[in-house]
């Protein structure tokens, strides 16, 4: 299954802006976080190999005894994709200052959901309160 052009920018224009990015590491240090390795088909021989028993020093001299080369291409340096940016959840106190635009740069839709419905049922009983009061 192929994919289209605008999939594949969608996908890297998400990637970046969760802080991705691609940076090219020698193969020794891509086994290391071999899951991270962009080249799919050098991946999934990666994790087939690995599901055979190999370790990592098993895997260089595989790879090296086929002179470092992969689907004819060289495999001495390999692109991984890493993450750029540290991205942690961090929890804050709900006040007065949220608005609806701070809760939409929430990424979890779930979390937006909940927070949006919390703040209409909080404007309303505040719009409620203050039309109580005598003038």
């Amino acid at each position: 299954m192929g994919y289209t052009k605008t999939y594949a920018q969608g996908y890297c224009r998400w990637f970046s802006e969760f802080g991705v990015s691609k940076k090219t590491v020698s193969l020794s240090v891509a086994l290391d976080q071999w899951e991270m390795i962009v080249d799919k088909p050098l991946k999934k021989q990666i994790k087939t190999l690995i599901k055979e028993g190999y370790d990592k020093k098993q895997l260089l001299k595989f790879f090296k005894t086929n002179e470092n080369t992969f689907n004819g291409s060289n495999i001495a340096k390999v692109e991984i994709y890493y993450w750029a940016t540290d991205n942690v959840a961090s929890r804050t106190t709900l006040n007065e200052t949220y608005s609806s635009s701070a809760i939409k740069s929430i990424t979890d839709t779930g979390i937006q959901k909940i927070l949006l419905k919390h703040l209409e049922k909080y404007t309303k009983k505040k719009m409620a309160k203050s039309s109580n009061i005598p003038n």
